[in-house]
C-alpha cells in the first residue's frame, strides 16, 4: 500500500500542479503530523505532507548514497512512475544531487529538532529557488558519458554499488546505470566501456550480454570478483571472460602496484580487479580516510576507460567534486557542483564545449550556492572555489 502511495506521489509531481510542470517535494514529518507541523511544512514550500512511518527509511549515511538512488531511480522511471527520492536529509548536498541526477521530486526527513528551530537558511533558499526553475528543471536533459555501470537487481543495494559510483563521479565521469536483467544486446552496444560491480553469480543469459558487450569492442571492468555460478549457486564456466592466466593490470599513470588482470576478448578488454574500485568512497569512512586513497581509485579508473570513454566534465586531478550538466531547453547547460569535503579550489575542464551547448569563451552565471561557492570561467573550463561542504549550480552559454 504505501509503495502504491509513493508511485501516485511521484505521478503526480511527474505531470502537472497547478497547471504547471512542477518538482515535487514532500514534507515526511514525525508520526503522527500535527496541524501546526503541517503548517510549518506548507510554509515551508513542500506541495505533501505526511507521516515519515508510512515507508521505510532508506540508509544515507554514504557520501553518495542520494545520489545513487536518485540516478537508480531515473534509471527505472517512466512517464507513469517517474523517480522520487524519499527520505532525504535536510542538507542542501543531497538534494542538488537528487535534483541534478533528474528526480521527478523528493521527501525531506524532517525530525523534532528541525520542526522546533526550523529549516536552515540554505534549504529554504534552495526550496525557493526550485520553485522559481521548475519549468527548466522539469524539461533539462541530464547529459551523460559513454560509459555504463552496470547492476543487477539480484544484488540488491551494496556498498560496492556506491562506492564505485562514487569513484566515477569524482572521477569526472557521469555514467548510464543499466539494469542488466532487462537490457538488450543492442542497449549495451551503445557503451565503449563498461562498469561490472559482480557478487560473483548471473544467470546465463546475462553473462552472455558481458561476453557479447566485450566481444564487440567494449572494455569491461569487473570488481572485485568474477562471476563462476548461477543464482541457484550452480558452478558454471567463465574463464572466457576472465581466464585466470590474463596478463597484469596495474594502476598506471607512473605506478606499476598490481591491481587486477587483464585479458584481450578478441576487440575488447576484459579487467577483472582484485579490490573493490572506488572502496575509499562508500560509507562514513570516505571523511576519514586520506585523501591519496580515494586520488589512487579515481586515477585507476581512468587508466582502465578514458582512453575509450572520454569525459564531458574533466576536474583537476586534485578536485574531489560530484558535477552534473543538464542540457537546458533554453540553451547551454546548468552546472550543479556539490562538495562534500573541506574547502576546495581547482578547475574543471570542458574538453568538448559542444556536448554541452556552449561556446568559447564560455559563459558563466551563477544562480545558486552554499558556503561562499563561487565559480568563473578559466580558459577551457570553469575554476571553482567550494566552501566547506558547499554547492553551486551555474548557468553555462
Amino acid at each position: 500500500m504505501a509503495q502504491d502511495a509513493h508511485h501516485a506521489s511521484a505521478a503526480y509531481g511527474r505531470f502537472y500542479l497547478e497547471n504547471r510542470p512542477v518538482l515535487l517535494r514532500e514534507a515526511e514529518l514525525p508520526d503522527p503530523p500535527d496541524a501546526r507541523a503541517v503548517a510549518m511544512a506548507r510554509e515551508w514550500g513542500f506541495h505533501r505532507v505526511h507521516a515519515a512511518s508510512d515507508m521505510e527509511a532508506p540508509s544515507y549515511d554514504g557520501p553518495f548514497a542520494a545520489s545513487h538512488r536518485a540516478a537508480w531511480g531515473v534509471a527505472h522511471a517512466s512517464d507513469d512512475h517517474p523517480a522520487m527520492v524519499h527520505g532525504l536529509p535536510p542538507d542542501p548536498a543531497a538534494i542538488v544531487s537528487a535534483v541534478a541526477r533528474g528526480a521527478g521530486g523528493f521527501g525531506l526527513r524532517l525530525d523534532t529538532a528541525i520542526m522546533q528551530h526550523g529549516l536552515s537558511h540554505d534549504v529554504l533558499s534552495l526550496h525557493q529557488w526550485l520553485e522559481h526553475h521548475e519549468d527548466e528543471l522539469t524539461s533539462s536533459v541530464e547529459v551523460r558519458d559513454a560509459l555504463a555501470l552496470l547492476e543487477y537487481p539480484a544484488y540488491g543495494f551494496w556498498p560496492d554499488l556506491e562506492g564505485g559510483f562514487g569513484v566515477l563521479v569524482c572521477a569526472g565521469y557521469n555514467p548510464t546505470l543499466v539494469d542488466l536483467a532487462v537490457a538488450s544486446d543492442a542497449d549495451l552496444a551503445e557503451f565503449p566501456a563498461a562498469i561490472f560491480p559482480s557478487r560473483g553469480y548471473l544467470d546465463l543469459d546475462t553473462y552472455g550480454k558481458l561476453v557479447v558487450l566485450t566481444l564487440r569492442g567494449a572494455t569491461l571492468v569487473t570488481y572485485p570478483e568474477p562471476v563462476r555460478r548461477q543464482v541457484d549457486g550452480t558452478p558454471f564456466r567463465t574463464t572466457f571472460l576472465w581466464p585466470p592466466t590474463a596478463r597484469p593490470a596495474s594502476r598506471g599513470r607512473g605506478t606499476e602496484a598490481e591491481v587486477g588482470r587483464r585479458f584481450q576478448v578478441r576487440d575488447g578488454v576484459s579487467t577483472i580487479l582484485h579490490q573493490p574500485l572506488g572502496e575509499p568512497h562508500c560509507g562514513p569512512a570516505y571523511w576519514r580516510l586520506p585523501a591519496g586513497q580515494r586520488r589512487a581509485h579515481r586515477q585507476l579508473v581512468l587508466s582502465l576507460v578514458e582512453e575509450v570513454a572520454p569525459r564531458t566534465l574533466a576536474p583537476a586531478e586534485d578536485l574531489e567534486l560530484e558535477a552534473v550538466a543538464r542540457l537546458s531547453p533554453d540553451g547551454g547547460a546548468l552546472l550543479f557542483v556539490v562538495n562534500r569535503l573541506d574547502a576546495q579550489v581547482g578547475t574543471i575542464a570542458i574538453p568538448a564545449p559542444e556536448a554541452l551547448n556552449v561556446g568559447r569563451p564560455l559563459l558563466l552565471e551563477s544562480l545558486f550556492s552554499t558556503a561562499d561557492s563561487q565559480a568563473e570561467p578559466a580558459g577551457d573550463g570553469i575554476r571553482v572555489r567550494m566552501g566547506p561542504k558547499g554547492v553551486l549550480i551555474l548557468r553555462l552559454g
